[in-house]
């Protein structure tokens, strides 16, 4: 059924319409990966996730944890400073609000979904969020925070170092270089 769909029909569709690529493949009678593949085939360019209305999951979460958060720098800071005072009707479970998770490589992630470093999943790195709160300030794109005894769950403040990505890499670098002088002798 895709086949019989003009490049033009397919735009009107899912720009709009407003039809996902899921909604346009159930009317099609085709799946969401052939739709998928089509509109890149196409050009047809795809939605920022912030254009798409919020979903009964993300309704449900900013009625658990508090509603949609703003992205200001003084904002992040307001939320997250002094630990639990300033959460308002988020989680006090959480340092930060949202759920936690461990990741296999040892990261400790955290669901913030409106922060604009949030992964697709809507999970910010534990770490990252303890730093902003220290600096007062979302970090730039060019900044790490770097766990100074190489423990990923530890995200004390002072066990936190804020670098560059440049600076961070030289670090590793040197460590790495250390310890197969040491293990060569």
């Amino acid at each position: 059924m895709l086949n019989h769909i003009t490049d033009e029909a397919l735009r009107a569709l899912y720009w709009d319409d407003g039809l996902s690529g899921k909604e346009i493949a159930q009317r099609l009678g085709c799946t969401p990966a052939a739709v998928s593949m089509r509109m890149k085939a196409s050009n047809i360019p795809s939605r920022h996730a912030s254009e798409y209305p919020p979903t009964d999951k993300q309704k449900s979460a900013w009625k658990t944890n508090g509603e949609k958060l703003s992205h200001s720098p003084a904002s992040i800071a307001a939320r997250t400073t002094n630990g639990h005072k300033n959460l308002g009707k988020r989680s006090k479970k959480y340092e930060f609000g949202g759920h936690e998770k461990k990741r296999s490589d040892g990261y400790i992630k955290v669901y913030v979904p409106d922060h604009p470093h949030a992964s697709a999943d809507g999970y910010v790195m534990k770490h990252t969020l303890v730093m902003e709160r220290h600096i007062g300030r979302f970090l730039r794109e060019d900044e790490v925070v770097h766990h100074v005894n190489h423990v990923r769950s530890d995200n004390r403040l002072e066990n936190l170092r804020l670098m560059t990505k440049k600076e961070h890499q030289s670090l590793h670098m040197k460590e790495r270089h250390a310890e197969r002088r040491k293990q060569a002798c």
